[in-house]
């Protein structure tokens, strides 16, 4: 979809939400773990998407875990992945589960894209975390042959997160979140409500298109080949409309039959 996209001034890394919905597997399905929370036996599909007022939310990629695994671990995967193929996240909007302080720190100052989270109760500030100890942190580098003298702090952050190390510049970035929602918590709060856009997605995919009805073999691989041919659909009907030049509601199916 890349020379439509361009064409039509779309730009699918703009705005995207990451987030995990369960799926209930079948009866015979021994391989599939029990999660309370969500009271199912099965696995879960994590999916990174986009959204734009005209386009709609696009679902761009996803896999399918376990039910009890933590779909954060996919978080920078998908956002590699979506460069991979010419799509460059910019913006993307997590729940907690997504911003732990590796991703935040990788996901930032790696891969550039600006992630959006709420700020749970129990977070508290890392007064530890700041200029002076992202400075601390790089000089204990200074016998590598990539150490420079005199770096900037970006070449520091970057540097410190290509090794390893998130921990400082992780909650240095978390540190500036808090901030910000102590400022303006209303504001905080409605601009990061976006992510509540790829809830209706989750069961646009699940319900909508029929994936959970579609799983009646045990197995994550054929919960994973049922998500992944749903997911071709919407591509394929995404293409069809960028193809006549048509930009809203991209996977809608309306007009298609």
């Amino acid at each position: 979809m890349g020379i439509e996209t361009e064409e039509l001034d779309i730009d699918f890394g703009k705005c995207c939400g990451s987030d995990a919905f369960p799926v209930k597997a079948v009866n015979s399905d021994t391989g599939a773990d029990y999660n309370g929370h969500y009271e199912v036996q099965g696995y879960k599909v994590a999916m990174t998407e986009s959204y734009d007022i005209e386009t709609g939310i696009v679902p761009l990629v996803g896999d399918v875990i376990g039910v009890n695994d933590n779909e954060g671990d996919t978080l920078i995967p998908h956002i590699q992945e979506l460069k991979s193929c010419g799509i460059y996240v910019k913006e993307n909007f997590v729940d907690g589960k997504y911003a732990t302080i590796s991703n935040i720190a990788h996901a930032e100052i790696i891969e550039g894209a600006a992630l959006h989270y709420d700020i749970a109760e129990n977070w508290v500030y890392d007064y530890s975390a700041t200029s002076y100890s992202i400075k601390t942190e790089y000089q204990k580098f200074h016998h590598e042959p990539d150490f420079k003298v005199n770096a900037s702090e970006d070449f520091m952050m970057n540097y410190l997160v290509k090794k390893g190390c998130y921990g400082t510049v992780g909650y240095m970035l978390r540190n500036m979140h808090m901030a910000a929602k102590e400022e303006c918590p209303d504001g905080y709060t409605d601009h990061f409500h976006k992510r509540n856009i790829t809830e209706s997605e989750n069961d646009y995919i699940k319900n909508g298109n029929g994936l959970q009805r579609a799983i009646r073999r045990k197995g994550k691989e054929n919960i994973q080949l049922q998500f992944h041919l749903t997911l071709l659909a919407l591509h394929v009907v995404a293409l069809v409309r960028l193809q006549k030049g048509v930009k809203k509601n991209l996977v809608s199916k309306r007009g298609l039959t």
